[in-house]
């Protein structure tokens, strides 16, 4: 990894009620998810420090405002994710 901060981060695979966590190194992307077949889709990286998500609501509102551009419906609400 180039920045060995890196190494140990986790990654949440699946719908927030049936995912879990994952090892960075598990992380995949299907080959028939809609964001490879089509091109479609958000992100945001989220860092913890002491236990503590930095800037939560900044990430969430950019993730909103991606999935609007997309056109995305049934997007989960801030409520839903936090």
């Amino acid at each position: 990894y180039e920045d060995p901060r890196n190494e140990h981060l986790l990654v949440w695979i699946g719908a927030p009620e049936h995912g879990r966590l994952y090892p960075r190194s598990m992380a995949a992307v299907s080959p028939w998810d809609s964001s490879v077949q089509g091109g479609d889709a958000g992100w945001e990286g989220i860092r913890v420090y002491r236990g503590k998500i930095l800037s939560l609501d900044k990430h969430l509102r950019r993730l909103m405002r991606s999935a609007k551009a997309l056109g995305f419906k049934n997007v989960h609400t801030k409520e839903q994710v936090t």
